[in-house]
Formats: structure tokens, C-alpha cells, sequence
């Protein structure tokens, strides 16, 4: 998995919500430092590369979850789908055990309190707050402002919201 540095937003942010839509007005967010994301989306093949990792057997992720969707989704190539935000913050998490900045004592501890990734979907979202918090590097799926500004290839609309 290809990671790219994407730079902070400038001092006008990212423009996001309006669309008429009155639960969602449209707001400024402005992303103080730079992140990473993929280069390009999960394969299916990449996915079932983890899912099959004897290390993570007990993370109970499908091997192929595109199959449900029929024949055109399960190229390895193709990016996965059918999988919900617990499986792939997981598999994320799983990832980021491969992180050469995270100490192997500190792989092992996590290792040790989750019972070899055994991990309750529930149980999870406290593991990803804890990792946060402390600032351990990881891999994550992105926030709304995130992608978007991402997406926006640096510009503050989309490209057909002028």
C-alpha cells in the first residue's frame, strides 16, 4: 500500500455541506497539517493477502467480500467493496502493526491485550481512540474534510460545484 502526503489545506479551507440540504449547511474546514492517504483504493487482492495472514486469523476478516456482489467486483485488481467501516478500520489497524515507527514492544503489548486481534468490533473503536490520543502512528481511513480535500486535487470546490 502506496501512501502519498497530502498537504495541509490553505488558510481559505475546504468548503463542505450546502447542497440545499438543512441538516448539512455549508461550512469551512481547515486542515491544520498534512496527512497521508492510499494512492489508490484496496484491491481485492491486497485484502485477501490479509485477510489470509496466519498473524491475523482471528481478525475474522472475509477473504472475499466483493464475491456477494457477483463476477464484475472480483478482479484482484478491482477495489474491494462490500465491507463495512468496522472491517476496514481493522484491516487498517492490522497494517499498521507492519509500521516500522510503532516498537515491537508496543506490537506486542497491543497484540497481548486484544487476544491476538480477536477484536469485537465494539472493543475496536476504544483501540483506535486510545492509538489516537497517544499519537501512534497508524494507518485510518480518512475524515469527510480529508477526502474531500483530497479529492479536490488542492481547489476549495468540487469540480462541479462552481
Amino acid at each position: 500500500m502506496v501512501l502519498r502526503l497530502i498537504p495541509a489545506t490553505p488558510k481559505a479551507g475546504v468548503i463542505l455541506g450546502g447542497n440545499g440540504e438543512s441538516d448539512n449547511p455549508e461550512h469551512t474546514v481547515i486542515l491544520s497539517k498534512p496527512f497521508y492517504m492510499g494512492e489508490t483504493p484496496i484491491t481485492n487482492q491486497l485484502w485477501a493477502l490479509t485477510a489470509k495472514d496466519a498473524r491475523f486469523a482471528s481478525a475474522n476478516l472475509p477473504i472475499n467480500p466483493s464475491s456477494q456482489y457477483g463476477e464484475r467486483f472480483t478482479p484482484e485488481n478491482h477495489p474491494v467493496v462490500g465491507i463495512n467501516w468496522y472491517q476496514a478500520a481493522k484491516f487498517l489497524f492490522l497494517h499498521s502493526l507492519d509500521n516500522p515507527s510503532v516498537s515491537q514492544s508496543r506490537k506486542n503489548q497491543i497484540w497481548r491485550s486484544n487476544s491476538g486481534f480477536q477484536i469485537a468490533d465494539e472493543k475496536l473503536g476504544l483501540i483506535l481512540r486510545e492509538w489516537i490520543l497517544k499519537r501512534v502512528p497508524m494507518d485510518r481511513l480518512p475524515t469527510e474534510a480529508e477526502w474531500e480535500h483530497a479529492a479536490r486535487a488542492g481547489t476549495r470546490f468540487g469540480l462541479f460545484d462552481m
